[in-house]
C-alpha cells in the first residue's frame, strides 16, 4: 500500500491476508448402518502428512465435533471416499456437513450425495460452505453419513488424504 504523509511516499504492507488455515483428514475408515446418520469421527490434523502446512491456530474437535479459534468467516472444503459395504445396490447416501449456531441444533448445511447403482461402488462426496462464525461457543460443525438401504463405509487414512476437509479463515465477520 503507497501512503502519504504530506512530505513523502511511503510503502508498507497491504493489511489482512488469511490468518487461519488448517486441514483435517479422516485417519481410519469408519462404517455406516443403513438408513441411520452417523456422525463421522477419527480424525487427524494433517500436519504428519509431507508438505502439509497450517497457518495460525487450528480447530479443535471433540467427538466429531469442530470449534473454531476465534470469530470469522470460515470456507470449509470436504471431500469423503465411501465405498458400499452393504453387498447389495442402495438408492442414496451421502456426508453431510451439518452446522449449529447455539451448540445444540445441528442443521444439514450441505447435502450433496449419491447412490449405489452396483454392489461394490466407490464414490467420493465432496462440497463447500461458507461459515459465518460470530460466536466461538455457540458456532460449530461436523459431518454425518447416511446410507438409505446398505451399509456403507467411510474411508480414513492417517498418512494421506482419503476422507478430510480444508478450513480457511477468510476474514472478520
Amino acid at each position: 500500500v503507497l501512503t502519504h504523509d504530506g512530505t513523502d511516499f511511503d510503502w508498507a504492507a497491504a493489511g489482512g491476508g488469511i490468518t487461519m488455515c488448517d486441514s483435517v483428514i479422516k485417519s481410519s475408515t469408519q462404517a455406516i448402518s443403513a438408513n441411520t446418520i452417523t456422525v463421522v469421527t477419527g480424525y487427524a490434523n494433517m500436519g504428519s502428512v509431507d508438505g502439509s502446512g497450517s497457518i495460525g491456530s487450528a480447530l479443535t474437535e471433540s467427538s466429531g465435533v469442530f470449534t473454531f479459534p476465534e470469530t470469522g468467516y470460515y470456507y470449509i472444503d470436504y471431500a469423503f471416499q465411501c465405498y458400499n459395504s452393504g453387498g447389495s445396490a442402495n438408492d442414496i447416501a451421502g456426508v453431510y456437513l451439518y452446522t449449529t449456531i447455539d451448540n445444540s441444533t445441528y442443521t444439514d448445511a450441505c447435502d450433496p450425495g449419491t447412490f449405489f447403482v452396483d454392489a461394490n461402488d466407490h464414490f467420493t462426496i465432496a462440497s463447500s460452505f461458507i461459515f459465518d462464525v460470530t460466536d466461538t461457543a455457540n458456532r460449530k460443525f461436523r459431518f454425518a453419513g447416511y446410507s438409505a438401504d446398505t451399509a456403507m463405509t467411510v474411508a480414513g487414512d492417517g498418512n494421506r488424504l482419503r476422507s478430510g476437509f480444508n478450513v480457511i479463515r477468510l476474514g472478520d465477520t
